[in-house]
């Protein structure tokens, strides 16, 4: 007997990200503060029981090789822990844009870990071993699987820190022409000499993200807009944004720009004004973090 299930996987902004230098495991130390958002992929789970598990996961045929995906390379990684007897068809509706830096395919991967901590009821993970489940599979699913919607994030993406949060407008902006890989953008940050490292207290971003948004600039940067703000379309985004209030950024490792703001209509006219100047040349995404 099967049965069908719906999961949604929400997509995330980093407000802030410091990169550390390059380690010699080959990963870079961050902190960064995660917010979810309103935009997500909808994950529809068909499951029968059966005395070994597999998986099958089809809508992401445009972007990657079958099994290369994170839904099924997190499903596996929980069968390494609790090996449970089912049968997963898994149909992955893309709404968050790939190589974005918002994080979709995390949170896709997020997504299946805790369904099948559902299933596996009394057998379930313990949370340290979901923490570890999700780094086995990337940097940012621990953050997803924690169900937090704002948190510091740190080391390679195991440390986080719940931090309150409310609701805003928010508008992301991504050039269509424009996909930029995890591993390129920091290949090019790791070719910037000198680069000045910096990290903020833990206070001081709690403090900055409970303060009005204007002021968020104060304590919040993203390491990775030195790779790309003399990029053409970034320098003519921002003077289009020239007297826009709010707070606005790189989103992870790019090339996604947000502009968040208290008011809906400061958003709403930012909106209109980008779509009128880029066309076609971008996807907008209205949404809302913290939701």
């Amino acid at each position: 007997m099967e049965t069908q299930i719906v999961r949604f996987a929400p997509a995330k902004l980093n407000l802030h990200l410091a990169v550390g230098p390059l380690e010699q495991s080959g990963l870079h130390s961050i902190q960064s503060l995660f917010v979810t958002t309103s935009l997500a992929d909808t994950l529809t789970i068909t499951l029968s029981q059966s005395e070994n598990f597999s998986i099958v996961v089809t809508g992401l045929e445009a972007y990657c090789l079958p099994g290369e995906d994170t839904i099924t390379k997190a499903a596996l990684a929980y069968q390494t822990y609790c090996p449970l007897p089912y049968v997963l068809h898994v149909h992955c509706t893309k709404r968050i844009p790939v190589q974005a830096g918002l994080g979709g395919g995390s949170s896709d991967g997020a997504a299946i870990l805790l369904f099948l901590q559902e299933l596996a009821r009394e057998n379930r993970l313990s949370d340290e071993e979901l923490r570890m489940a999700a780094k086995h599979v990337g940097s940012d699913l621990p953050f997803f699987v924690s169900g937090e919607k704002a948190a510091i994030v740190e080391g390679t993406g195991e440390m986080i820190t719940p931090l309150p949060c409310r609701s805003f407008p928010a508008l992301v902006v991504k050039p269509t022409n424009l996909n930029i890989s995890t591993k390129d953008a920091y290949d090019s940050l790791d070719r910037i000499i000198d680069r000045p490292l910096q990290w903020a207290d833990h206070e001081d971003i709690a403090s900055t993200f409970k303060d009005s948004i204007p002021n968020w600039h104060k304590t919040f940067y993203n390491d990775f807009e030195q790779t790309l703000s003399d990029l053409p379309f970034y320098r003519e985004l921002r003077k289009l944004a020239a007297g826009f209030d709010g707070y606005q950024g790189l989103s992870g490792s790019g090339p996604s720009w947000f502009f968040i703001d208290e008011s809906d209509q400061e958003v709403d006219v930012l909106a209109q004004k980008i779509d009128d100047r880029f066309g076609s040349r971008v996807a907008t995404y209205r949404l809302t973090v913290c939701s």
